[in-house]
Parts: structure tokens; sequence; C-alpha cells
């Protein structure tokens, strides 16, 4: 009498997916953030992966600005970036989630203080980078 073995098969779109979130996660690209229920991602992290496997990356020299909503955590303007815990962002796919964010060198984040809630103007390139580009206390 034979036995029968089970084999399961896995997609190759679901292997890459497991893989690249294996390697992201290894790399230190995904953190939780400290048990507020948040997730929190380097800028320009989150949609590489999701556009590469799904192929809808844009060229090289396309750029959009996509406006953001959230609270500012941590300012380290020495480095030009700032911490958001952002709402939604639709036109991104991006649940609500605490992010680090690289700012131009035009934005004045001196102004800026823990707790603010911003309007914030992100430029993503063709590789999709994320920059803040213009940032604003929300009254």
């Amino acid at each position: 009498m034979f036995k029968v073995k089970k084999t399961s098969f896995v997609s190759f779109k679901s292997a890459s997916v497991a893989l690249l979130l294996g390697a992201t996660l290894m790399a230190g690209g995904a953190h939780a953030d400290e048990g507020k229920g948040e997730h929190m991602m380097e800028h320009g992290e989150m949609m590489k992966n999701d556009q590469m496997m799904e192929g809808h990356g844009m060229s090289e020299s396309q750029h959009r600005e996509v406006m953001g909503v959230g609270m500012v955590n941590k300012i380290h303007a020495d480095r030009h970036m700032v911490n958001i815990s952002h709402e939604p962002i639709a036109e991104l796919k991006w649940p609500k989630m605490r992010m680090n964010f690289k700012t131009d060198s035009d934005v004045d984040l001196s102004s800026l203080k823990l707790g603010q809630k911003v309007q914030f103007m992100l430029e993503v390139d063709g590789d999709n980078n994320y920059l803040i580009r213009e940032i604003k206390v929300v009254e």
C-alpha cells in the first residue's frame, strides 16, 4: 500500500512577497511602535515592495505630491527629519501609522513642537522615496 504524502503549493507571488517581507524585517525596516498599536517604517520602505510585486511603479522622471495629516512625535532638525503619526493616506494606500520622514532642507523644523497636529506635503519620486516639501501646524 502506498502512503499519501501531503504537499502544499505556494504561488510564486506569495513566495516572493513572503521573501521580501522576511528580508525587510531582518534588515530592520519595519518596527513596532512601543506598544501603541501603530506600525513604524522608515520613509520610502512601504510602497517599494508592494509596487515591485504588482508592477505599478513609476518611471524615474515621475514625481507626485501627496497631502498628509498627523501628529509630531520627534524632531531631528540636525538630520532634516521628523517622526509623524499620520492618518491614513488613501492615495498611497497607507493605513494610519508612525513614520520617519526626511524633510527638504528649506523646511523650518524649529517652529514645530512635539504633539502638534500638522499637515504636510510629501513629494513621491519614481523610486517611491518620500520627502516632506512643506509642513504647517493645523489648529
